[in-house]
């Protein structure tokens, strides 16, 4: 199978298309963020439900066998961490499909770059990133994430709703639109047990595995609003 620049998009998904059974395995690291585990789930569900067969693993593994296209969420965690450094220097399989969830001018954008002349194509959840890609010639396809019936990413609650600390939870920086919406909504919040964790600015910082967290927070982040309209 050639690398990723030999097809179209257009023409990729005819491929796909064309093997409703297709075997899948789709892998995230283990090492990684919980989240990440989160999207292999709700892409091994909607290929499940498109009619092919899909298999979810981590790097401890390897490639498995008996499998028609290998689709690896997050490359730049799962070739970094734990055993996966050692399958980015390893024989890859036929097959290989990068997920990629990085944005096109952070560092782990720049480190699934440098594995494309390896894979068989790559999916991107963003539509620029994929399009960029797709200009530069590598068989990219916009694959975002969505809904699928029966695909439970969450556990139950066993906890009765009239039980839990908080009826409402925010955390996230402070825009004007939000701002204007929490204004608006407080009538709604009253009698509600609510907490908004704000930050006072959008500014992410980049962590070491290239993730954007927010560590700017205002002087009194938190605003519980409880029999409150103000």
């Amino acid at each position: 199978m050639s690398p990723a620049h030999a097809q179209s998009p257009r023409a990729e998904r005819r491929v796909m298309k064309s093997r409703p059974g297709a075997r899948f395995a789709v892998y995230s690291t283990s090492a990684g963020s919980y989240y990440i585990r989160e999207i292999r789930h709700l892409l091994a569900c909607g290929l499940r439900a498109a009619g092919a067969h899909a298999r979810e693993a981590d790097e401890r593994r390897g490639f498995l066998a008996d499998t028609d296209w290998h689709l690896i969420v997050s490359p730049q965690d799962f070739f970094s961490l734990g055993s996966g450094k050692r399958l980015r220097a390893a024989p890859w399989p036929q097959g290989v499909i990068l997920y990629n969830t990085a944005q096109p001018d952070s560092k782990a954008f720049s480190f699934i770059r440098r594995l494309l002349p390896r894979a068989h194509a790559v999916w991107d959840m963003d539509h620029g990133a994929s399009k960029l890609l797709a200009r530069e010639g590598w068989r990219s396809s916009h694959v975002p994430l969505g809904w699928v019936q029966g695909c439970r990413l969450f556990p139950p609650a066993r906890m009765p709703y009239e039980r839990r600390p908080l009826n409402v939870l925010f955390v996230g920086s402070m825009t004007a639109r939000r701002d204007r919406f929490f204004r608006t909504a407080a009538p709604l919040l009253t009698g509600l047990r609510a907490l908004v964790h704000a930050s006072d600015g959008p500014t992410p910082v980049q962590s070491s595995s290239g993730a954007a967290r927010n560590t700017r927070s205002s002087p009194s982040p938190e605003r519980p609003i409880e029999n409150s309209t103000g």
